[in-house]
């Protein structure tokens, strides 16, 4: 009488295994069906945002030289071209430009957003919070290079131009303005990162207070030879380039402070 039982429960091993299988593959091809979903939405958002451009590339146009505008209230501003299509070409490479980095962002929410399920809870609310960092610095770098940086840079070089014995007369090319805002938002992501990465190290940092009394005054430092090394000779550019490095290096240890309770 005992084969009989033996018999039944080596039966229902591969049965077991066989529906197991048969569930992974239906899983396998659920996530494949996703994935296509999700990279057919980043093609479609890449191609809106390109049309979206299209139409309104003169707006976008005005808000990147918006900046440098405040010069010239009462002289017209214009660009020069060497060559009849660089105006067209220059559209298009703003276009591209600016149509890859919101397909970018889509493609990483949609990664952020397809692996999310498979987190603990915490560290969905670390990733949450991680995020949000990222988030807040680049938009806070964007304005300030926005709205103080380009501006101070633009009226720094037309003024020291303008002190020179030799008359100097500068006209721009967009092409080259535009690699230079390209240039800028490139270092814009790697100091935001750098900024985020910061605020990690600080925040795994046991005895951070104590840390930061012993640094900050080499840190300080650090930041003067960095806006002597990226300013000329000048007393007062450097004081001021130096007095924001402090500004933002202090705001960013409120920030550190303000958010200690979300990175434990």
């Amino acid at each position: 009488m005992n084969p009989l039982p033996l018999v039944l429960e080596t039966n229902a091993l591969p049965n077991e295994l066989f529906s197991l299988i048969i569930i992974m593959i239906n899983n396998y091809y659920l996530y494949i069906s996703e994935i296509k979903n999700r990279f057919l939405l980043s093609i479609i958002t890449w191609v809106c945002c390109i049309i979206v451009g299209i139409y309104y590339q003169n707006n976008i146009i005005f808000i990147l030289i918006k900046p440098c505008l405040f010069k010239y209230k009462q002289t017209p501003f214009y660009f020069i071209y060497n060559n009849i299509g660089e105006p067209f070409y220059t559209n298009i490479q703003i276009i591209f430009f600016i149509s890859n980095q919101m397909c970018m962002i889509i493609i990483l929410y949609h990664i952020i957003t397809f692996l999310t399920p498979g987190l603990y809870k915490k560290e969905y609310n670390n990733l949450q919070y991680f995020i949000k960092l990222i988030v807040f610095f680049f938009a806070l770098n964007i304005r300030l290079c926005y709205d103080i940086f380009i501006p101070w840079s633009w009226n720094f070089f037309l003024e020291l131009h303008n002190n020179q014995k030799i008359n100097f007369y500068f006209e721009a090319k967009f092409n080259e303005y535009l690699e230079t805002i390209i240039i800028l938002y490139k270092i814009i992501i790697i100091f935001t990162f750098l900024s985020v990465l910061f605020l990690l190290f600080l925040a795994i940092k046991e005895n951070i207070i104590n840390f930061i009394k012993i640094y900050r005054k080499i840190i300080y430092i650090i930041l003067i030879l960095i806006a002597s090394i990226i300013t000329p000779p000048d007393i007062y550019n450097q004081l001021f380039l130096s007095f924001f490095f402090f500004l933002v290096f202090e705001l960013y240890i409120c920030i550190f402070f303000f958010f200690k309770k979300y990175l434990k």
